[in-house]
């Protein structure tokens, strides 16, 4: 009955459309949004579906539309414990729901599978956390350690909103590393290599957006000159993809750590790798060589870049007097924003200089900064949108610290002592971004995912019922176990 009881309530969540639309960024959140009243059926299904989480622990409303949920612990020495999760999904393109499997907002129950936006990321971890907790409430757990429930609403988008301002609230009543320990959505489970292994995510990579402008005069197009500012920024992109970011596997890189569990655990693992990894100052380069020639291990190890916007003239027989391109980099963990910034002018100058281009740039809200004279009305600006640092490491491996042997032991209880449990690291940022000042144990994991979800921000996006059990499982024993 528990199976298919709680299997319902994850469909009636996903059932409730709460998207993110990008253009929502930077809007002050006001409940009379008509495409925001989803937050508001929302925080009213769980109120129903979850009384005794409503009964006794502390919510408030943070913003507008975050939750944030208290129950106090009877040992006010120690610190607390946060789980996260995000009540917001992102979009489903219209021309993509014919592709549907089941309607996206439909919350079917196949038997196996919830189906519908949202079941994977993150409906399925915020209701086994709500789950979790009315179940210990039911049998009288009274904990000796606070338990807070922290759920933003734009994680799609930022979190600036949503997140930040959940994180600002703890970070005023509990103060600088003021909590033990903090769980949000992540990597789960992955038995690809014949090992079962968890890998929880203990860095993230960071990132940044950067603009490219160039600005040239005007004019029929009947007139041309040799280049264009179509072609001149042709030639970047073509210097930017020609030359991408070195990877590199520093000692305290996650993907080492996690290379030498699979030597050590699994009967299978590549046996070069592993006399390598015996010898990594010798055979580093090597190492390297091979993990960059798979993108998926690539992307870990080096900073990614991608040209994902390009807009440039308005008419076919009129000079572009404008014309951008927007990329995307993913920060490798050896990187930074400036090293990325650095790269890219190193780039620009030489075309700059050679087409008699002046070049500035300058980071969102300054003011720029002249780096090559004009010699003409033609110039380049370089304007980096955003940036977030790649994150601190938390602290990870069996006696690191009290909070990942207390995760690692409950994932090898409730899945199998077989499991190894490894760090990883994880390309796509999570609302923990916000919340690095309030403890160094940064989890984000989600042992209910096996392997890569399949629909994760695509079509037919669905989660096992079976999985989701375990996962309330998991949380019940973790909130016990810490």
């Amino acid at each position: 009955a528990f199976r298919a009881e709680s299997a319902e309530r994850l469909a009636q969540a996903v059932r409730i459309e709460t998207i993110s639309f990008d253009d929502m960024k930077g809007q002050v959140p006001v409940e009379t949004d008509p495409r925001r009243q989803g937050f508001l059926k929302l925080r009213d299904h769980y109120e129903t579906a979850y009384p005794l989480v409503h009964e006794h622990l502390r919510r408030e409303i943070i913003n507008v539309f975050g939750l944030l949920f208290t129950l106090e612990g009877t040992d006010h020495t120690l610190k607390p414990m946060i789980l996260m999760a995000h009540t917001d999904v992102v979009p489903v393109a219209e021309e993509t729901i014919s592709q549907w499997a089941h309607p996206p907002f439909s919350g079917f129950i196949d038997g196996e599978r919830v189906w519908g936006r949202g079941s994977i990321d993150c409906k399925n971890s915020l209701s086994a956390q709500l789950e979790a907790v009315e179940l210990l409430l039911k049998a009288g757990f009274a904990p000796a350690r606070t338990i807070i429930l922290a759920y933003g609403f734009d994680e799609e988008i930022n979190g600036l909103a949503g997140a930040k301002y959940l994180a600002d609230t703890l970070y005023t009543r509990y103060g600088h590393n003021g909590a033990e320990l903090i769980v949000d959505e992540g990597t789960g489970r992955d038995s690809s290599s014949g090992l079962p292994m968890a890998q929880v995510v203990v860095q993230e990579k960071g990132y940044t957006d950067i603009k490219i402008t160039v600005s040239a005069p005007g004019g029929h197009s009947s007139i041309p000159p040799p280049h264009t500012a179509i072609g001149i920024l042709a030639k970047i992109i073509t210097a930017i993809e020609a030359n991408p970011y070195s990877p590199a596997l520093e000692d305290a890189h996650p993907l080492l750590e996690m290379l030498r569990c699979g030597a050590r655990w699994n009967p299978n693992f590549d046996p070069w790798i592993k006399s390598a990894l015996q010898h990594i100052d010798l055979f580093r380069d090597e190492i390297v060589a091979q993990l960059a020639a798979d993108p998926e291990t690539k992307n870990l190890i080096a900073t990614s870049q991608a040209v994902d916007v390009v807009q440039g003239g308005t008419k076919v027989n009129a000079l572009p007097e404008s014309s951008h391109i927007v990329i995307n980099h993913r920060i490798a963990l050896h990187q930074s924003v400036a090293a990325v910034e650095s790269h890219l002018l190193q780039l620009i100058l030489p075309i700059a200089e050679h087409h008699l281009l002046g070049v500035t740039s300058l980071r969102s809200g300054g003011a720029p900064k002249q780096l090559q004279a004009p010699q003409s009305a033609w110039a380049v600006e370089m304007e980096t949108l955003s940036s977030l640092e790649p994150t601190p490491r938390t602290p990870s491996g069996m006696g690191s610290s009290e909070a990942w042997d207390a995760l690692a032991g409950t994932v090898r209880h409730v899945y199998s002592e077989n499991v190894v449990v490894t760090p990883w690291v994880m390309a796509p940022n999570t609302d923990t971004r916000h919340y690095l000042n309030l403890t160094e144990n940064v989890f984000r994991f989600n042992p209910g995912n096996m392997g890569i979800p399949k629909g994760l921000h695509t079509v037919n996006e669905s989660f096992g019922i079976d999985a989701h059990v375990t996962l309330v499982s998991f949380y019940h024993e973790f909130i016990r176990n810490v």
